[in-house]
């Protein structure tokens, strides 16, 4: 019994990582929303002016940076396959192509909103 439970929890911890994770960001973020929404309503309810910086916050999304998200995905894309090459064979270093190809289209993106802005 007790050989079959390290395996388990080994399993358990790493795919449960990264969904423990995901899931407390994502709290954290909503917490945050929930405590801006409450200090409106506090703000309303005692007919005090609501600032325009706090209605702006949750109206505004951050830009990405597609230049910055390109880069960084080509960097991480030949760093992948020249590990992968150095440790396998030419095949398993092609999984590289998704980051690769990922990045490329960032840049692309980033190009045409350079456009769109120079009009």
């Amino acid at each position: 019994m007790d050989g079959i439970l390290i395996p388990i929890f080994g399993i358990m911890f790493t795919f449960g990582a990264p969904v423990i994770i995901v899931w407390l960001a994502l709290r954290y973020n909503e917490r945050k929303k929930a405590l801006m929404h409450e200090t409106i309503n506090k703000l309303v309810e005692t007919n005090q002016p609501v600032p325009t910086e706090l209605i702006s916050a949750f109206e505004q999304r951050p830009r990405t940076n597609m230049l910055q998200n390109g880069i960084i995905l080509l960097g991480v894309a030949v760093g992948l396959f020249v590990f992968l090459q150095t440790l396998t064979s030419i095949k398993i270093a092609s999984v590289a192509a998704i980051p690769l190809s990922l990045g490329l289209a960032f840049l692309l993106i980033a190009r045409m909103e350079k456009s769109q802005d120079a009009n």
